[in-house]
């Protein structure tokens, strides 16, 4: 084997090294915009529970509210 031989060989090597980074980069980034949309998801996820936080705690308000109420009209009826 003479020395252009050994260079085309390792010129050959770097080649397909370099296609299998290509290849390796590619999966990479798939990878990551598949990360990206499960953190999108979850961030929508997140801000319809601190919706449905929000409107559960308006809900017991009000029933805290009319129990509130309700006790007191108890306590009238109770009184007369």
């Amino acid at each position: 084997m003479d020395k252009l031989d050994i260079i085309l060989e390792k010129l050959e090597k770097l080649e397909a090294g370099q296609k299998e980074m290509q290849a390796g980069q590619k999966e990479l980034e798939t990878g990551q915009k598949e990360m990206q949309a499960i953190l999108d998801r979850m961030e929508i996820d997140i801000l319809s529970l601190r919706m449905d936080n929000k409107s559960i705690h308006r809900k017991l308000d009000v029933i805290a509210a009319a129990v509130v109420d309700a006790q007191e009209d108890i306590t009238m009826l109770k009184a007369q």
